[in-house]
């Protein structure tokens, strides 16, 4: 398998330890700005998620299903998700979106569809259907209506920038790409879309997706990789369907305090995945120079996979949940 200049960078940057990268050249076209090292950079949201370091959503997929979910999940967008990032560019990057954007059909259905993602491809744009980017748009203007969202993005915030640091801890590097920094507040935002914007509906989305999460990791990698100091932390969330309401969350101390507590449980855990991955690759390195029995490519990616636990592979008895009792008492 060849494997694209974006593909090699992505694993010499993420999977290769250091002393194995020496030699290693990226011919031809110029790379993206991927990032193997702690600062703040200015990425597209590709070149975040290609370079190296670990982000939130793979510790919170660590932790809320299998180390080997977080390791091999695939990661293309989902509708949900494409909305929320056209809505986000619509909020805080309303000159770009266009650039960003391709209005499509009204549906994803047949070779209409396909025709618009063509298209989009080759203009270097995400195809949405009509009404998703007529929804990004306009829920972008009811968000703009919120004096406090006006108050956020005034004064020059910055608005998608990436953040790397290390872990004290582990060593790992971990990453964030929040929606807004104002450094003269203080203060740093995250927009979201969802479905029920109301505090209990919300409320579920925070343990759904892992949002504590965010909330604890986002402002201690900001500050470690030296983009300023973070007071408050609030989420910005747009409810998908008319009428668009827009409500400002702040998470409960305790609520970030468990944040934190599963930052740190996942990191730890990722961590110790990540050392055995290394460790076998350093192995097969190693007979490989000593002209010994070794891994080729397609064999060591295959061999890695045991360092990322996953679902049982036994047979395994399982029960009813109690609710799912309706004659029988539970046990």
């Amino acid at each position: 398998m060849t494997l694209s200049n974006v593909e090699k960078t992505m694993i010499l940057s993420k999977y290769i330890p250091p002393e194995f990268r020496e030699g290693e050249t990226i011919e031809n076209e110029a790379p993206p700005t991927l990032v193997d090292r702690p600062g703040i950079y200015q990425q597209t949201n590709e070149e975040y998620h290609l370079g190296g370091g670990v982000s939130r959503s793979t510790l919170w997929t660590h932790f809320a299903r299998t180390p080997y979910h977080a390791r091999y999940a695939d990661r293309k967008a989902t509708d949900p998700q494409k909305l929320g990032d056209a809505t986000g560019v619509a909020v805080l990057e309303p000159g770009t979106f266009d650039a960003r954007f391709y209005r499509g059909s009204d549906d994803r259905r047949g070779k209409k569809w396909e025709a618009d993602e063509k298209i989009a491809s080759e203009c270097g744009k995400v195809a949405l259907t009509s009404g998703q980017y007529d929804d990004a748009l306009r829920m972008a203007e009811y968000v703009h209506r919120n004096p406090m969202v006006r108050k956020l993005i005034s004064g020059e915030p910055s608005i998608e920038q990436s953040a790397y640091a290390l872990d004290e801890s582990t060593g790992e590097l971990v990453k964030v790409r929040p929606d807004l920094h104002n450094h003269k507040l203080a203060v740093m935002g995250d927009l979201k879309t969802a479905a029920d914007a109301s505090p209990e509906g919300f409320q579920k989305s925070v343990a759904e997706y892992g949002y504590h999460l965010q909330r604890a990791m986002y402002p201690l990698i900001w500050e470690a990789a030296g983009g300023g100091r973070v007071n408050a932390f609030v989420f910005i969330v747009v409810e998908s369907k008319k009428p668009h309401p827009v409500v400002i969350y702040e998470l409960d101390p305790h609520a970030a305090e468990e944040g934190l507590e599963v930052y740190r449980h996942a990191l730890d855990d990722y961590h110790r995945c990540m050392q055995r991955e290394r460790a076998i690759r350093h192995e097969n390195e190693i007979r490989k120079n000593q002209g010994g029995k070794h891994f080729d490519d397609a064999q060591l990616e295959i061999a890695v996979r045991v360092a990322w636990p996953g679902l049982p592979t036994k047979v395994t008895t399982i029960d009813l949940p109690p609710w799912g009792y309706k004659l029988l008492k539970p046990v």
